[in-house]
C-alpha cells in the first residue's frame, strides 16, 4: 500500500516537468556542440586534403621538370643537329630551341652558320662550322662532359661544372672565368688558354696550362706548349685569332733557294722549319689620370701704399730769343687791305748757252809693214 500524503503527488508532477526541460535542454546544447565541432572537423579535414593534394602537385612537377643549370643547353643562335643515344633520328634545333642533357647527345653545327648554345649557368659554348662533338652527363660527376670529335669550338665557362676531352687529353677547369679554344683536325690537337687556367690529363702525367699558354700535339708524339701572349699584359694572340672560329696551321717545310757569286754560280738548297713564334705583347700607353680639381689661386688683398711725395721740379729757364730781322714789306694802311699773299719774285735772268767746242782733227790709219821679196 502506498503512502501517500496530501500535496506530495502535486509536488511530483511540479517537479517533473522541470526535470524534462532540464535534460532535454543539456541535450539540445551537447547536440549543438557537437554540431559545431563536426562541422569544425569537416572544414579542417577538407583544408587537410586540398592542401596534401596540392603538394603532391607540386612535387610531381618540380622533379619533372628541375635539371641542374650545366645540364640545360639552350641555342642562341646558328642550327645544330642532336641526336640521342637510344634514337636513330637527327632532330634540327634551331629558333632559340631548348634541350636537357640526361645522357648522351651529339650535336653537329650548320655547314654555314655554326651555332652557339648556352647553360642555364651562363657559359656558352661556340661551335665552328661543321663542329662535331658529343655532350654527356657522366651522372657520377655534378659535370657536364664534352668531347670533341672533328671541328673547333670555344668554350666560356663560368662555373667548374665543365671537362673538355680531346683525343689527346682531359682538362678540368683551375680557375675562373674560363676561356678554352680547342680544334681538332686531320688528327692534330691544338688547345689554347685564352682566361683562366686548366689542367690536363695525358695518362700518365698532368699538364698544366695557365694563361697564355697553347699545347700542339701530333699523332704519336710528345704534346708541346707554347706562350702566345704575355698573361701580364693585354693578350696577343698569335697562332689564333679571337674569333669564334680560328684557322689552324701546321709547320710546314718550305725551300729556298739562295745564289753566291761566284765565278761558277751553283744553286744551294736549305730547309728551314717554321714553327710558330710568339709576338712580343705591345705595351700601349696608358692614358693620363685625370687632373684632380686644383684650387684656384687666390688673389692678394690690396695692400694700402702711400703714394710717393711730389717733387717741385724748377721750371726751366726762360731763353732770349732774338727776334727775326725785319722785311722790307711795305705795311697795310687802315685804308689799305692787308696782303695775304707775298709779292711775286722776278725769276733769275738766263744763262748764255757754252760756245760749241770743235772736233778733234782726223788722224791717219796705221800701216802694216810689207815684206820684201
Amino acid at each position: 500500500m502506498l503512502n501517500w500524503r496530501p500535496g506530495t503527488a502535486k509536488k511530483q508532477l511540479l517537479d517533473r516537468p522541470k526535470t524534462r526541460r532540464t535534460v532535454s535542454r543539456e541535450t539540445r546544447n551537447t547536440a549543438r556542440v557537437l554540431g559545431a565541432n563536426q562541422r569544425i572537423l569537416y572544414l579542417l579535414l577538407a583544408a587537410l586534403t586540398i592542401l596534401v593534394a596540392a603538394c603532391q602537385s607540386h612535387a610531381a612537377t618540380v622533379t619533372e621538370q628541375w635539371l641542374p643549370p650545366y645540364l640545360q643547353l639552350q641555342l642562341r643562335s646558328g642550327k645544330v643537329q642532336v641526336q640521342r643515344v637510344d634514337d636513330s633520328n637527327w632532330v634540327t634545333m634551331e629558333n632559340e630551341t631548348s634541350i636537357a642533357v640526361e645522357g648522351t647527345i651529339h650535336i653537329i653545327a650548320d655547314e654555314t652558320e655554326g651555332a652557339q648554345l648556352s647553360t642555364g649557368d651562363g657559359s656558352t659554348l661556340e661551335l665552328a662550322p661543321g663542329t662535331s662533338l658529343e655532350i654527356q652527363n657522366p651522372r657520377t660527376l655534378p659535370s657536364l662532359r664534352i668531347t670533341l670529335q672533328e671541328g673547333s669550338l670555344l668554350l666560356v665557362a663560368q662555373k667548374p661544372s665543365y671537362e673538355l676531352v680531346v683525343p689527346t687529353c682531359s682538362m678540368t677547369l683551375l680557375s675562373l672565368p674560363a676561356h678554352i679554344r680547342a680544334e681538332i683536325q686531320q688528327g692534330t690537337v691544338h688547345l689554347a688558354v685564352e682566361e683562366g687556367a686548366a689542367v690536363c690529363e695525358l695518362g700518365t702525367r698532368t699538364l698544366t696550362l695557365p694563361k697564355c699558354q697553347e699545347m700542339y700535339a701530333e699523332p704519336g708524339e710528345e704534346p708541346e706548349t707554347i706562350e702566345f701572349c704575355d698573361a701580364d699584359a693585354t693578350a696577343t694572340v698569335a697562332a689564333m685569332t679571337p674569333t669564334p672560329t680560328f684557322s689552324f696551321q701546321e709547320p710546314e717545310t718550305t725551300v729556298t733557294t739562295t745564289v753566291t757569286p761566284s765565278p761558277t754560280p751553283i744553286p744551294t738548297s736549305e730547309a728551314v722549319t717554321l714553327s710558330p713564334t710568339p709576338i712580343p705583347p705591345t705595351d700601349t700607353p696608358q692614358p693620363p689620370p685625370p687632373p684632380k680639381d686644383t684650387p684656384r689661386p687666390t688673389r692678394k688683398p690690396p695692400t694700402n701704399t702711400p703714394p710717393p711725395p711730389p717733387t717741385n721740379t724748377p721750371p726751366p729757364p726762360p731763353t732770349n730769343t732774338p727776334p727775326p730781322p725785319p722785311t722790307n714789306t711795305p705795311r697795310a694802311t687802315p685804308t689799305q687791305p692787308r696782303p695775304t699773299q707775298p709779292p711775286p719774285t722776278d725769276p733769275p735772268p738766263p744763262t748764255d748757252p757754252p760756245p760749241p767746242t770743235d772736233p778733234p782733227p782726223p788722224t791717219d790709219p796705221p800701216t802694216e809693214p810689207t815684206s820684201e821679196s
